[in-house]
């Protein structure tokens, strides 16, 4: 996976722009003749820009409106800030792709006992990263049907929300309210 991001070191966002588009382009020209492609990801800052690369295969980040889109979810529901304080802190829970044969898991397993059996050990599946792409070419699929058998290969890694090995926000917060 390749990631261009956009600078905030420029005079201005069109010029971080159109520089990460100018890199992308370049480095679909690199990357034209070769059979096995990275998964790239594009930040952009201004979502007018979007449609100037409309047809191609990446995927494009829009850092203001996911900012907002935020924001907005944390003034609407204020209870969401303490999730997304772990999410996004040092120390908080953070995303991790682990080997399935570090759980005891059936040969045919579906995402909801997958599910189940990350929540004893106190994680949550996200989904599944592919060792071999898809006939789209994609390797990672988030939040699949519940009932869709995953079919796992060699390879293949699980994506898992969990803590690290300190102390998370989340955690403090609610040793604190026992305080009271």
């Amino acid at each position: 996976m390749s990631a261009l991001l956009s600078s905030d070191r420029l005079a201005s966002g069109e010029e971080a722009d159109a520089r990460t588009m100018v890199g992308y382009l370049q480095l679909e020209d690199v990357l034209a003749d070769q059979s096995r492609r990275p998964q790239l990801i594009m930040e952009l800052s201004d979502p007018d820009n979007s449609h100037l690369l409309y047809n191609h295969s990446s995927e494009m980040l829009i850092s203001p409106m996911i900012l907002s889109h935020v924001l907005a979810q944390v003034a609407l529901r204020r209870e969401l800030r303490v999730v997304l304080d772990e999410l996004f802190t040092v120390g908080g829970a953070e995303v991790q792709f682990r080997d399935p044969g570090d759980y005891t898991l059936p040969a045919s397993v579906d995402f909801q006992l997958l599910e189940r059996t990350l929540a004893k050990e106190g994680e949550i599946a996200l989904g599944i990263y592919r060792n071999q792409p898809d006939a789209k070419g994609r390797r990672l699929m988030l939040n699949p049907p519940r009932r869709d058998y995953l079919d796992v290969k060699p390879g293949d890694r699980f994506v898992i929300l969990c803590l690290t090995g300190q102390v998370s926000g989340f955690d403090a917060l609610n040793h604190s309210r026992k305080k009271f």
